[in-house]
Parts: structure tokens; sequence; C-alpha cells
């Protein structure tokens, strides 16, 4: 998504997280973690045979700068990998683009709006991120759905009869088979959204 800013404002940060050398699709999973601080799911928007994958948050207000310590790393970490937009909504409805640099080696938020002046908050979140090709976002998008929609459950969850569990992963041993869902020690590979329902259900 491509908008026109007038202003770009940069402050420095103190991280409260380290970020290891993982894979950008572990990265991402870890960023699923914006649901339990924010205090609910993303709604998860997918245009097929594009490469964008698209989370957002209606919240009323959250801290600009709380956001930027726990979760800049890790947006800054993605996308070296896979492009990262991130939005909010600034005062009188603009639109406030936040994006992370480093200066050498110190962290740096930036805040690109029109205005110039600097928001402490912000309502709205809204992530886009531009996948290595359309047929991954996708896979991510539906695949995912699939199980959640089953269960009743996100990632990190447990169903209420305790009997399923999810975990997102970022290897099994199986990238040859990809997609790939693992149940207990049963590996269902080259998965597809309508196989999901019935391989489930045979472990009730």
């Amino acid at each position: 998504m491509q908008f026109h800013f007038e202003k770009t404002l940069e402050k420095r940060y103190e991280p409260q997280v380290t970020v290891t050398n993982e894979t950008p699709a572990w990265l991402m999973i870890c960023l699923e973690s914006i649901k339990d601080w924010i205090g609910q799911s993303p709604r998860i928007f997918c245009k097929s045979e594009e490469p964008y994958l698209q989370f957002g948050y209606e919240v009323l207000t959250f801290p600009v700068a709380e956001f930027a310590q726990i979760f800049g790393p890790l947006i800054y970490a993605i996308n070296q990998a896979w492009p990262v937009q991130v939005f909010g909504m600034g005062s009188q409805d603009e639109l406030v683009e936040l994006s992370f640099t480093k200066e050498g080696t110190a962290p740096t938020i930036q805040q690109k709006n029109v205005s110039g002046i600097p928001c402490a908050e912000l309502r709205d979140l809204y992530f886009c991120v531009k996948f290595p090709d359309p047929l991954a976002a996708d896979c991510m998008f539906r695949l995912l759905d699939a199980v959640e929609k089953k269960l009743g459950i996100s990632p990190g969850g447990i169903t209420k009869d305790g009997l399923f569990s999810l975990d997102a992963c970022r290897c099994i041993g199986a990238c040859g088979l990809a997609p790939v869902m693992m149940i207990n020690n049963d590996v269902y590979g080259r998965l597809t959204p309508d196989q999901v329902g019935p391989i489930l259900d045979m472990y009730k």
C-alpha cells in the first residue's frame, strides 16, 4: 500500500524484548502476542492472487511508546525479509504510519503523517505483510483459519473440553510435505483447508 506523507518524525526507544536470529515465519507467529496485549483477536484479510496478508485490530487507543518497546524489534526483524507496514489513526482521523529502523545500534521508531504532529496514542491498528509470493500468504491464511474455525480457538489456546491445543510452529522436519499439520505424533502433509475438519474429527 502506498501513501504520501508530508512529515517523518523519529524517536529512539528502549526495546523490552530481544529478537534472536529466527525465520520470518517464526517471528510472525511471535507477533501473534499482540492480541494478548490489545485484548482481542485480529480480523485477517487476504485477497487471492495477491501476496499481502492484512491484520486489523479495532481498538479505542493504544500507547505508541509501549507498542514500540514490545513489538518494534519483532516488526523490524520481520521487515528485513518480508516488508511490513503498520498503521494507526491519530487525532482528527489522521492516518499515521509507524516504521522501525536502526540508527547505528539505536532502535528508532518513525511516525509518518501529514500534520507533522507526533502522536503519543493511536486508535485502531493495522498491519500489512508482503509475503514472497501470493500462494504463501493465501496458504497461511486459509489453513490456520480452517483450524481455528473448527476448534474455536486461536494459536496458544485450548479447547473447552481440553482435547485440543493449537500451536503454530516453525519446523517439524517435514518441509518437503508443506503445508503440514501434526497431531500427537501423526503428520499430515500437502494439506488443504477442506481436509482439516475430517482429520480433526478422527481424534474426537
